[in-house]
């Protein structure tokens, strides 16, 4: 046995157990998952490589180089809170969750900046949370708008709070479910916004004889309201597949990660599905996978999507678990 398949056995059937686990996801398990959320046809796919050189050494690029500013904790903190699950950024404010708070409840704390700091702005909370929903294992913001996944809520169903700003607080503002929602869907666990759309990961749904084989539900504002316009699924997809561990929405373009990939009972490196609007609907256009990726890499734990590029991060492969990151262009 190498030292790869080996990893491969516990890791993945730690982060299987630990989603499929009421017990242990009730109170602080979703500390253990990610999913870390963000158009164009026809991706052609380029491995990252790590670049040796030495750019700091270059007067262009010294300027232009990051360095620690802050270091950002919540007020109220206390252990086992996982502050900092999930993050999000816009503009002059940063969101970040801690969905441990309050026995599992869970917390999206905001940051603003102010002068040359940022300063903590407000906690949000659900309106109707309770220990367990892990409210802020995925969250979002475009515009004025931030989604927050409660995963956990009423009996794993799952929910997404959305929050508005008014002024200078953030007010919730609409709580979405699945129209046909089902105990341990864990409708949430996955998020991204993007102008009007919002898409939602609900990895343990069942179809058929599927089990776990799960899905994303595409939502639109309407009005003054986001309905539920679209529910996407893979054709091809099989039991313990989590379709919808990660999602990623930009513009015309929807990527779909499914990491537990499983074809004919033998587990796969992982595959992302990308879905472009074409008039009112969502259509699946290509589906990525990695041409040297191996069984179990987890290929799109991770995805992000900006205009014709995407993002695709395979948490397992290479040596040992190393794990790699997929950039995809036309």
């Amino acid at each position: 046995m190498t030292l790869k398949s080996l990893n491969t056995r516990y890791a993945k059937l730690i982060r299987k157990m630990t989603v499929m686990s009421i017990g242990l996801l009730a109170a602080v398990s979703l500390l253990g998952l990610t999913g870390l959320c963000a158009g164009a046809t026809g991706f052609n796919r380029h491995t990252a490589e790590a670049d040796k050189s030495i750019p700091a050494l270059q007067d262009s690029i010294v300027a232009s180089l990051f360095v620690n500013e802050q270091q950002l904790t919540a007020s109220d903190g206390v252990f086992g809170d996982g502050f900092g699950h999930s993050v999000a950024f816009s503009g002059s404010t940063v969101f970040v969750s801690a969905i441990g708070d309050n026995f599992g409840h869970g917390a999206v704390y905001v940051f603003k900046r102010q002068g040359g700091s940022w300063v903590e702005e407000q906690k949000l909370t659900a309106s109707d949370g309770a220990s367990g929903d892990g409210f802020g294992q995925s969250v979002g913001i475009s515009g004025s708008t931030l989604v927050a996944g409660s995963p956990g809520d009423d009996i794993f169903k799952g929910s997404i709070y959305l929050f508005k700003r008014q002024g200078g607080n953030w007010i919730e503002e609409q709580k979405l479910t699945a129209s046909d929602g089902a105990p341990v869907d864990f409708f949430g666990f996955s998020a991204a916004i993007s102008g009007s759309t919002i898409v939602v990961g609900s990895i343990g749904e069942d179809l058929g004889s599927h089990f776990d084989q799960g899905s994303v539900y595409v939502f639109n504002r309407q009005g003054g309201s986001w309905v539920e316009e679209q529910k996407l699924t893979a054709s091809d997809a099989g039991p313990g597949d989590f379709f919808g561990w990660s999602v990623a929405v930009s513009d015309s373009t929807i990527v779909v990660g499914v990491p537990f990939e499983t074809i004919s009972g033998s587990n796969t490196p992982g595959s992302a599905y990308v879905f472009n609007r074409q008039g009112a609907d969502w259509v699946v256009t290509q589906k990525l996978t990695p041409s040297n990726g191996e069984a179990d890499d987890f290929f799109s734990f991770s995805v992000a999507v900006s205009g014709s590029t995407v993002v695709v991060g395979a948490e397992n492969s290479g040596n040992i678990g190393q794990g790699s990151v997929y950039i995809f262009k036309p």
